[in-house]
């Protein structure tokens, strides 16, 4: 998504949210950080197509349904559902890449795009309708991490492994991502309270290598205070936090004072410090886990015995 001049509508939307956030963080909360599991997909997504929401749209909808299943009214409605919690409603941000007057479609490039448009809807979790089944696409969470001990997970193992990051664990008092030697550096599992903890710790480092000169590009700056620092610490947290409820780990990260100092004097002096930082984590979350928004398809139908 770009956000480099959102309509008014997407704007007015964003405004509220980074409200909340300020809010948020001013009370001691990180709120892109959810500390509890779902009961369903680990990603929001849509219960009508069963594809997930991607983009800020990934981070405004996290923890707002134990099931992770968003539908709109008028999609409910088609499948027998009712609302009666209208209150619930959540507001997404669609956009779309244009060619003069027409819209690019999904499977067509849209390097030559000459304009975006863009619009927001109301989407509500699955909780606020009556007589609304569960989506044909509905999954079960991932497997629980380990959060009162220190074994390791097998399906994040796998993903870690995936991305091929070269990765040195070793007794340490801190974790980096060594932009120069291109490495990421994590104290021991060991040294954790938890193997939640310490993937939750490697998933923030994976988010700063995603970032490096050979793949996502993202500046960094040069040292801690400034300002690309800052956001590139506020890109790591966010994509950190994604990859976390993609893979089903609990996470209560508390980062430094300083930096959340500093996240809440941009994010109230630029309307669209946000929405770039998630669209920058949102590109991470997909680099480090490439398979995530493949679609998903309903399971078939059991053929009767004859």
């Amino acid at each position: 998504m770009r956000f480099d001049n959102p309509s008014p509508a997407v704007q007015k939307h964003v405004d509220k949210v980074v409200k909340g956030f300020v809010d948020g963080l001013k009370n001691g909360r990180i709120p892109w950080v959810k500390p509890w599991r779902t009961f369903g997909r680990p990603m929001p997504y849509n219960g009508s197509t069963g594809k997930d929401y991607q983009g800020i749209n990934e981070l405004f909808l996290q923890g707002l349904s134990p099931t992770n299943e968003f539908w709109t009214e008028k999609q409910a409605e088609k499948a027998g559902g009712r609302l009666v919690k209208r209150s619930g409603g959540v507001t997404v941000i669609f956009e779309a890449p244009m060619r003069g007057k027409e819209v690019v479609e999904r499977h067509e490039s849209s390097e030559d795009a000459t304009g975006f448009m863009s619009h927001t809807f109301i989407a509500y979790p699955r909780e606020c309708f009556e007589g609304l089944k569960p989506s044909k696409y509905a999954g079960p969470p991932p497997p629980p991490v380990d959060s009162d001990g220190h074994k390791r997970s097998e399906h994040v193992e796998a993903a870690i492994k995936a991305t091929r990051a070269k990765i040195k664990e070793m007794q340490s008092d801190r974790a980096f991502y060594s932009r120069s030697h291109d490495v990421v550096v994590v104290p021991t599992i060991g040294q954790f309270t938890s193997a939640e903890s310490y993937y939750a710790t490697l998933w923030h480092e994976l988010t700063h290598w995603s970032g490096g000169p050979t793949r996502l590009k993202r500046e960094f700056g040069t040292q801690f205070g400034d300002d690309k620092y800052a956001f590139e610490e506020l890109v790591a947290e966010i994509g950190a936090a994604l990859c976390c409820s993609a893979l089903g780990i609990q996470t209560d990260r508390v980062q430094h004072q300083a930096y959340i100092n500093d996240w809440i004097s941009n994010l109230t002096n630029q309307p669209t410090y946000l929405m770039r930082a998630a669209a920058k984590a949102s590109q991470a979350l997909e680099y480090l886990l490439p398979n995530l928004h493949k679609p998903v398809a309903p399971p078939k139908p059991k053929k009767s015995k004859k």
